[in-house]
């Protein structure tokens, strides 16, 4: 469960420790579910429109988080394309 007003998760009862783009890119896909979009687009929503790295980075931090969360990353290159 996730507290977005505290920047919160908790899992089985625990508190987890997010950096704050792992907590920002779940609430991200979570707060307009169905809506898909681009990693381009999460990148801008995300990482703010001045961001120049690598587009690869939102990749990197959804399967970091799902390592966390002992499951599957939530993206895929299909669905975030």
């Amino acid at each position: 469960m996730a507290d977005p007003n505290a920047r919160e998760v908790r899992l089985a009862g625990r508190v987890v420790s997010l950096a704050p783009r792992e907590f920002d890119l779940p609430l991200a896909l979570a707060s307009e579910p169905g809506r898909g979009g681009s990693v381009d687009d999460l990148l801008r929503r995300v990482w703010g429109r001045e961001y120049a790295g690598e587009p690869q980075t939102v990749y990197v931090h959804d399967t970091y988080a799902g390592s966390m969360r002992n499951s599957r990353p939530i993206l895929s290159t299909r669905s975030a394309s």
